[in-house]
């Protein structure tokens, strides 16, 4: 199912850790679970949660968006369990009980990675440097913002490090200041695929123009949702 047409407030792409609540009626009373997923769109009104799991209509839960905005909503509505290069996962429209005010839907876009690229699948071997270290991983897509990097042991939300990609037809490495936006570790509750999604820094005009030339080159294999 789509987001719907009449929806009240305009959709903006944003991809946002989402750490949920589900509440249900149990034996002893309520029953709080948690699960953490990702947000795909937000709206003042609503969001559109990309989740491990299925959850029914009308569930009611707390959503914590970005860096700690916590709102209650319940779900309107679910499509489809589809594939992305990053895992399996299932669409919920969710409706918050109160709307967001402006105001506070700036802080939570502008305090965690938009994303206003789009994804390009790729499975290129990447170099970060983090601490004197060298450490390897694999690129599972990448845009001109940012790229998410396979791997059990992702650094922590907040750390900074030094991107290498290398490609052929260039003879030297793209060399990009990052900083990491999302991790999601290997023993982590959801069925995300293990790894973190970076976001390149202040880069110069020509590391931009050979990122740029990459993401031509890989253009035809694009691919729709996913993680970065």
């Amino acid at each position: 199912m789509q987001w719907p047409a009449d929806r009240r407030h305009p959709r903006i792409e944003a991809f946002l850790p989402a750490q949920c609540a589900i509440f249900s009626q149990g034996l002893f009373g309520v029953r709080r679970t948690p699960i953490e997923g990702k947000t795909r769109y937000v709206s003042p009104g609503g969001a559109m949660l990309l989740l491990p799991i299925s959850l029914p209509l009308y569930s009611r839960l707390t959503v914590c968006l970005g860096k700690g905005v916590e709102v209650r909503a319940r779900v309107v509505w679910t499509e489809n369990v589809f594939r992305t290069d990053l895992g399996m996962v299932k669409g919920h429209g969710i409706a918050f009980m109160r709307d967001l005010d402006t105001a506070t839907l700036k802080h939570i876009i502008n305090g965690e990675q938009k994303q206003r690229e789009p994804r390009i699948l790729a499975r290129l071997p990447v170099t970060y440097e983090y601490q004197d270290r060298a450490i390897t991983g694999t690129c599972l897509n990448l845009s001109q913002s940012g790229m998410f990097i396979g791997t059990p042991y992702p650094l922590r939300t907040g750390e900074e490090l030094f991107m290498h990609i290398a490609f052929a037809g260039l003879r030297q490495p793209i060399s990009l200041a990052s900083q990491v936006v999302w991790s999601n570790p290997l023993e982590s509750s959801n069925a995300f695929a293990a790894g973190m999604g970076v976001r390149f820094m202040e880069m110069e005009s020509m590391e931009a123009m050979h990122l740029s030339t990459l993401l031509e080159q890989l253009r035809p294999r694009t691919f729709s949702p996913a993680f970065s």
